[in-house]
């Protein structure tokens, strides 16, 4: 009997549409790869990374515990204690501010201290600074060092505990330090260096040193300020007592811009025009010595916007070229041509590449904040006939009503000057 053909099911071959689009997916996968572990991990840390975690808080807490940090504070410092070197500054700022209204200027002196040895070894050619130059590396994964307007509060209030410890040199140093932090390298800015209650602070240390020219000096600067907000009757060789008065939430940062790579501030208005302190028959008024808002956006070209700048050209660019050669490329795959399939394909890997790029692109603006810092600062320099005397401050509104009231007992006992603080 005759054999018969059978036909034998040969297994299909992929078709180069499918080697190419394979081809193209393997090669793509690095920047999204890239993308997902720029942002971290979702995950909760596990093993070994848990238990450092777990460790350094532990660590944080015996130190507050050791440091009698006052309850109220303990939360703060804990952050600051357990805190990397990429976040340590931010921490130390808030909880350097933190202890010196609750009055432990001890501490606040030494967080604020180990605050400013850290910014000031953060200069542009640090290694993790050129870090955030790259397109793949988010500006917040950055070691944080302020804005200006950060930079130049924290020698601000550096230099206030140092008038506390009537320590007036090295007070005033730091308001001339406060003062430096305010230039950006803009030259072309009429907003550089004109921290009012630095330049009020420095006339009132530089007084009390004995060197009532360089207190003129820092005055007369003071009155060509653009920031400033209205008059504030200046220290004299008589003043031996200031009241520093805090009021509002200072200014909060957020992103704007296609790609969140512009950094902008939101205000938080006071309503607070003026305040009106009271010694004994004495009253004295004061309009804001400093807009914490006013001088967080007046601070000129920043080195790190244009690099924004450039990273969200990129990505907007590479995102639109990998568009293309999704679009085009299925469009020529479609056509049942093997050439035109090739060159699809191509365009396809093309467009795959792009979008990971695009993808892994990091243009955001870094909004890590100084958050318990104020909006105005009031500075209020008096007078004491006497070793005691009872303040009463009252904050005055646009429509000249007292907004709020509170007094306060001021000890100068043997101090050359008595400095209060007081948040409203």
């Amino acid at each position: 009997m005759p054999l018969q053909n059978k036909t034998v099911a040969r297994p299909r071959r992929p078709s180069l549409l499918a080697h190419v689009f394979l081809a193209a997916c393997v090669l793509a996968l690095p920047g999204c790869q890239s993308a997902g572990s720029s942002g971290g991990s979702t995950k909760a840390p596990a093993g070994p990374a848990a238990s450092s975690e777990a460790n350094l808080i532990a660590a944080a807490q015996a130190k507050v515990e050791q440091d009698q940090v006052p309850s109220s504070l303990k939360p703060s410092f804990i952050n600051y204690y357990a805190s990397g070197p990429k976040d340590k500054v931010v921490y130390a700022m808030r909880a350097g501010l933190g202890a010196l209204r609750a009055g432990r200027t001890d501490l606040a002196a030494r967080v604020f201290d180990d605050a400013i040895t850290e910014v000031e070894r953060m200069q542009e050619g640090a290694a993790q600074a050129q870090r955030a130059k790259s397109k793949f590396v988010a500006e917040e994964e950055k070691w944080f060092k302020g804005e200006n307007h950060e930079r130049a509060a924290l020698y601000f209030y550096r230099g206030i505990t140092y008038l506390i410890a009537q320590d007036f040199g090295n007070a005033a140093a730091c308001f001339k330090r406060s003062q430096l932090q305010d230039i950006t390298g803009d030259d072309a800015t009429d907003f550089a260096g004109d921290w009012n209650s630095s330049e009020l602070a420095l006339a009132l240390a530089t007084q009390l040193q004995g060197y009532p020219a360089d207190a003129e000096a820092a005055l007369k600067r003071a009155e060509k300020f653009h920031t400033r907000q209205g008059d504030v009757p200046p220290p004299t060789a008589e003043t031996n007592t200031l009241v520093l008065v805090e009021i509002g939430e200072g200014p909060t940062k957020y992103r704007d811009g296609e790609h969140g790579e512009v950094l902008k501030f939101l205000d938080h208005p006071t309503g607070v025009k003026k305040i009106q302190v009271t010694l004994g028959a004495a009253s004295t008024e004061a309009f804001p010595a400093e807009s914490l808002y006013a001088q967080a956006t007046t601070r000129g070209e920043r080195k790190i916007d244009g690099i924004l700048a450039g990273k969200a050209r990129f990505k907007s660019t590479t995102d639109t070229l990998g568009n293309v050669g999704l679009v085009g490329g299925a469009a020529a795959m479609a056509s049942g041509n093997d050439t035109a399939q090739m060159a699809g394909g191509i365009m396809m890997l093309g467009g795959l590449i792009a979008k990971g790029l695009a993808a892994s692109t990091k243009a955001e603006a870094d909004i890590r904040n100084w958050d318990n810092l104020p909006e105005q600062l009031f500075l209020v320099f008096l007078t004491m006939p006497t070793t005691e005397g009872l303040v009463k401050i009252e904050s005055i509104g646009r429509d000249g009503s007292v907004k709020q009231s509170e007094e306060l007992a001021v000890n100068r006992a043997d101090k050359k000057l008595a400095v209060q603080l007081v948040r409203m």
